[in-house]
Protein backbone atom coordinates (compact mmCIF):
# COMPACT_ATOMS: atom_id res chain seq x y z
CA UNK A 1 0.00 0.00 0.00
CA UNK A 2 1.10 3.67 -1.09
CA UNK A 3 0.44 6.82 0.62
CA UNK A 4 -2.59 7.83 -1.96
CA UNK A 5 -3.93 4.06 -1.43
CA UNK A 6 -3.85 4.69 2.25
CA UNK A 7 -5.17 8.06 1.94
CA UNK A 8 -7.84 6.62 0.00
CA UNK A 9 -8.89 3.94 1.95
CA UNK A 10 -9.01 6.03 5.57
CA UNK A 11 -10.90 9.02 3.96
CA UNK A 12 -13.78 6.92 2.14
CA UNK A 13 -13.84 4.64 5.28
CA UNK A 14 -13.85 8.19 7.50
CA UNK A 15 -16.81 9.44 5.19
CA UNK A 16 -18.70 6.35 6.16
CA UNK A 17 -18.13 6.21 9.75
CA UNK A 18 -20.80 7.42 12.19
CA UNK A 19 -19.38 10.48 14.41
CA UNK A 20 -16.73 11.94 11.94
CA UNK A 21 -18.11 15.12 10.23
CA UNK A 22 -18.54 14.42 6.34
CA UNK A 23 -17.98 18.29 5.62
CA UNK A 24 -14.41 18.35 7.00
CA UNK A 25 -13.46 15.65 5.19
CA UNK A 26 -15.02 16.48 1.67
CA UNK A 27 -13.95 20.42 2.46
CA UNK A 28 -10.31 19.41 2.60
CA UNK A 29 -10.32 17.72 -0.73
CA UNK A 30 -12.14 20.48 -2.57
CA UNK A 31 -10.70 23.45 -1.13
CA UNK A 32 -7.84 23.62 -3.13
CA UNK A 33 -10.01 23.02 -6.32
CA UNK A 34 -13.64 25.25 -4.92
CA UNK A 35 -12.53 28.23 -7.21
CA UNK A 36 -12.89 26.07 -10.69
CA UNK A 37 -15.30 24.32 -9.11
CA UNK A 38 -17.04 27.97 -8.63
CA UNK A 39 -16.55 29.24 -12.18
CA UNK A 40 -16.98 25.97 -14.07
CA UNK A 41 -20.64 25.38 -11.93
CA UNK A 42 -21.98 28.88 -12.55
CA UNK A 43 -20.50 28.92 -16.70
CA UNK A 44 -17.94 31.46 -16.43
CA UNK A 45 -15.63 31.18 -19.31
CA UNK A 46 -12.29 29.04 -19.26
CA UNK A 47 -10.44 31.92 -19.86
CA UNK A 48 -11.99 34.17 -16.82
CA UNK A 49 -11.05 31.35 -14.57
CA UNK A 50 -8.77 33.31 -12.03
CA UNK A 51 -11.27 36.42 -12.07
CA UNK A 52 -12.93 34.02 -9.28
CA UNK A 53 -11.21 33.94 -6.11
CA UNK A 54 -11.40 32.27 -2.90
CA UNK A 55 -10.98 35.32 0.22
CA UNK A 56 -11.92 33.04 3.01
CA UNK A 57 -13.23 29.84 4.71
CA UNK A 58 -15.70 29.70 7.55
CA UNK A 59 -16.62 33.06 6.92
CA UNK A 60 -19.00 34.37 9.54
CA UNK A 61 -22.52 36.05 9.33
CA UNK A 62 -25.22 37.22 12.12
CA UNK A 63 -27.14 35.11 12.89
CA UNK A 64 -30.11 36.59 15.28
CA UNK A 65 -29.64 40.13 16.12
CA UNK A 66 -26.53 40.08 18.36
CA UNK A 67 -23.45 40.12 16.60
CA UNK A 68 -21.72 37.97 19.57
CA UNK A 69 -23.42 34.90 17.53
CA UNK A 70 -22.59 34.15 13.83
CA UNK A 71 -23.36 31.28 11.46
CA UNK A 72 -20.35 30.64 9.27
CA UNK A 73 -20.39 30.13 5.47
CA UNK A 74 -18.53 27.54 4.60
CA UNK A 75 -16.52 29.53 1.39
CA UNK A 76 -16.49 33.55 0.37
CA UNK A 77 -15.41 34.30 -3.33
CA UNK A 78 -15.21 36.72 -5.16
CA UNK A 79 -16.66 37.15 -8.73
CA UNK A 80 -14.56 40.54 -10.16
CA UNK A 81 -16.75 39.68 -13.78
CA UNK A 82 -20.00 39.65 -12.01
CA UNK A 83 -19.35 41.83 -9.16
CA UNK A 84 -20.29 39.24 -6.98
CA UNK A 85 -19.14 37.71 -3.45
CA UNK A 86 -20.74 34.45 -3.15
CA UNK A 87 -21.70 33.01 0.35
CA UNK A 88 -21.07 29.59 -0.51
CA UNK A 89 -22.08 26.37 1.59
CA UNK A 90 -20.80 22.85 1.42
CA UNK A 91 -23.53 20.31 1.61
CA UNK A 92 -22.56 16.91 1.81
CA UNK A 93 -24.93 14.21 3.23
CA UNK A 94 -29.02 16.63 4.01
CA UNK A 95 -30.04 14.52 0.87
CA UNK A 96 -33.22 15.09 2.53
CA UNK A 97 -32.82 19.15 2.10
CA UNK A 98 -34.19 21.04 3.25
CA UNK A 99 -34.08 19.71 6.77
CA UNK A 100 -34.17 21.86 9.89
CA UNK A 101 -30.52 22.87 10.40
CA UNK A 102 -30.21 23.11 6.94
CA UNK A 103 -33.39 25.27 6.63
CA UNK A 104 -31.46 27.35 9.79
CA UNK A 105 -28.51 27.88 7.99
CA UNK A 106 -30.03 28.87 4.72
CA UNK A 107 -31.82 31.70 6.75
CA UNK A 108 -28.62 33.15 8.17
CA UNK A 109 -27.24 33.12 4.52
CA UNK A 110 -30.58 34.56 3.13
CA UNK A 111 -30.45 37.26 5.36
CA UNK A 112 -26.54 38.08 4.97
CA UNK A 113 -27.47 38.34 1.18
CA UNK A 114 -30.28 40.58 1.47
CA UNK A 115 -28.68 42.59 4.09
CA UNK A 116 -25.77 43.69 1.04
CA UNK A 117 -22.11 43.64 0.89
CA UNK A 118 -21.63 46.69 3.49
CA UNK A 119 -23.56 44.90 6.53
CA UNK A 120 -21.61 41.93 5.67
CA UNK A 121 -18.44 43.31 5.73
CA UNK A 122 -19.36 45.63 9.34
CA UNK A 123 -20.52 42.78 10.88
CA UNK A 124 -17.35 40.59 9.65
CA UNK A 125 -15.28 43.86 11.56
CA UNK A 126 -17.71 44.00 14.84
CA UNK A 127 -16.81 39.99 14.98
CA UNK A 128 -13.21 40.65 14.76
CA UNK A 129 -13.66 44.27 17.47
CA UNK A 130 -14.87 41.72 19.68
CA UNK A 131 -12.14 39.64 19.83
CA UNK A 132 -9.56 42.13 19.94
CA UNK A 133 -11.45 43.36 23.57
CA UNK A 134 -12.16 39.65 24.54
CA UNK A 135 -9.43 37.48 22.88
CA UNK A 136 -10.24 34.07 23.53
CA UNK A 137 -8.43 30.69 21.64
CA UNK A 138 -10.37 31.37 18.65
CA UNK A 139 -9.36 35.06 18.43
CA UNK A 140 -6.25 33.92 16.32
CA UNK A 141 -8.23 31.89 13.82
CA UNK A 142 -10.12 34.66 13.22
CA UNK A 143 -7.37 37.38 12.38
CA UNK A 144 -5.37 34.41 10.67
CA UNK A 145 -8.57 34.34 7.80
CA UNK A 146 -7.86 38.29 7.99
CA UNK A 147 -4.34 37.94 7.11
CA UNK A 148 -5.43 35.76 4.45
CA UNK A 149 -8.32 37.98 2.97
CA UNK A 150 -5.65 41.12 2.95
CA UNK A 151 -3.26 39.46 1.60
CA UNK A 152 -5.43 37.82 -1.42
CA UNK A 153 -6.55 40.94 -2.10
CA UNK A 154 -3.45 43.06 -2.20
CA UNK A 155 -3.71 45.41 1.35
CA UNK A 156 -0.97 45.77 3.69
CA UNK A 157 -0.91 43.87 7.35
CA UNK A 158 0.77 46.64 8.93
CA UNK A 159 -2.65 48.83 8.42
CA UNK A 160 -4.86 49.97 11.18
CA UNK A 161 -8.20 47.80 11.66
CA UNK A 162 -10.42 50.77 10.79
CA UNK A 163 -8.30 51.51 7.48
CA UNK A 164 -8.55 47.87 6.50
CA UNK A 165 -12.50 48.08 6.98
CA UNK A 166 -12.41 51.26 4.64
CA UNK A 167 -10.52 49.53 2.17
CA UNK A 168 -11.89 46.29 1.89
CA UNK A 169 -15.54 47.99 1.71
CA UNK A 170 -13.89 50.14 -0.98
CA UNK A 171 -12.50 47.28 -2.78
CA UNK A 172 -15.87 45.14 -2.96
CA UNK A 173 -18.47 48.83 -2.89
CA UNK A 174 -21.29 47.27 -5.59
CA UNK A 175 -20.52 43.96 -5.08
CA UNK A 176 -24.11 41.44 -4.48
CA UNK A 177 -24.02 39.11 -2.39
CA UNK A 178 -25.14 35.54 -3.55
CA UNK A 179 -25.73 31.93 -2.12
CA UNK A 180 -24.38 29.35 -3.85
CA UNK A 181 -24.22 25.03 -2.48
CA UNK A 182 -21.73 23.34 -3.73
CA UNK A 183 -23.89 19.40 -2.87
CA UNK A 184 -22.95 15.82 -3.20
CA UNK A 185 -26.41 14.78 -3.25
CA UNK A 186 -29.35 16.23 -5.62
CA UNK A 187 -30.89 19.58 -4.67
CA UNK A 188 -33.98 19.86 -5.73
CA UNK A 189 -34.63 23.59 -6.43
CA UNK A 190 -37.47 23.36 -9.31
CA UNK A 191 -40.35 22.22 -6.59
CA UNK A 192 -39.17 22.62 -2.90
CA UNK A 193 -39.03 26.25 -1.24
CA UNK A 194 -37.78 28.31 1.28
CA UNK A 195 -39.77 29.50 4.23
CA UNK A 196 -41.26 32.45 2.87
CA UNK A 197 -42.48 30.29 -0.25
CA UNK A 198 -39.84 30.93 -2.99
CA UNK A 199 -38.75 28.27 -4.76
CA UNK A 200 -35.40 27.22 -3.69
CA UNK A 201 -33.79 28.44 -7.61
CA UNK A 202 -35.19 31.73 -6.10
CA UNK A 203 -32.64 32.33 -3.34
CA UNK A 204 -29.75 29.84 -4.19
CA UNK A 205 -27.57 28.49 -7.10
CA UNK A 206 -26.47 24.69 -6.49
CA UNK A 207 -23.48 22.57 -8.07
CA UNK A 208 -24.04 19.92 -8.09
CA UNK A 209 -20.93 17.49 -7.15
CA UNK A 210 -21.70 14.46 -9.26
CA UNK A 211 -22.47 16.40 -12.39
CA UNK A 212 -19.12 18.38 -12.09
CA UNK A 213 -17.37 15.02 -12.02
CA UNK A 214 -19.65 12.98 -14.78
CA UNK A 215 -17.93 15.95 -16.80
CA UNK A 216 -14.91 14.97 -16.79
CA UNK A 217 -13.54 16.65 -19.97
CA UNK A 218 -14.94 20.12 -19.82
CA UNK A 219 -14.07 20.81 -15.88
CA UNK A 220 -10.34 19.44 -17.03
CA UNK A 221 -10.23 22.69 -18.95
CA UNK A 222 -10.53 24.38 -15.50
CA UNK A 223 -7.69 22.74 -13.77
CA UNK A 224 -4.31 24.59 -14.67
CA UNK A 225 -1.28 22.31 -15.40
CA UNK A 226 0.33 22.51 -12.05
CA UNK A 227 -3.12 20.98 -10.49
CA UNK A 228 -3.82 18.10 -12.87
CA UNK A 229 -1.78 15.45 -11.16
CA UNK A 230 -3.42 16.65 -7.53
CA UNK A 231 -6.97 16.89 -9.09
CA UNK A 232 -6.72 13.56 -10.88
CA UNK A 233 -5.86 11.81 -7.05
CA UNK A 234 -8.61 13.89 -6.00
CA UNK A 235 -10.87 12.97 -7.99
CA UNK A 236 -10.51 9.05 -7.66
CA UNK A 237 -11.05 10.01 -4.22
CA UNK A 238 -14.48 11.35 -4.64
CA UNK A 239 -15.73 8.98 -6.87
CA UNK A 240 -15.16 6.01 -4.89
CA UNK A 241 -17.28 8.21 -1.72
CA UNK A 242 -20.00 9.45 -4.62
CA UNK A 243 -20.79 5.58 -4.28
CA UNK A 244 -21.98 5.82 -1.17
CA UNK A 245 -23.91 8.96 -1.09
CA UNK A 246 -27.17 8.82 -0.64
CA UNK A 247 -29.38 9.99 -4.01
Amino acid sequence: MNFFEMVKKWTVNDYRTQGIKSEVIIDMLISEFVEEIVAYGLGIDVNEKSKIKLLAKEFPIKLGEKYIKNAKASYLLSDEINKKLYLTELNTNAWNFPGRDDREQLTSLVNAADDGVNRLWDFFFKVLDRHIKRPTEESRKYFYTLHKLIDGIGLLPSMKMSELEKEIQRAFSGYVPTIIYISMPPIDTEEKSYSDGRKLYMVMQVIHLKTLLDSRDDFNKYISEDKTGIWESTREILDEIMIHVKK
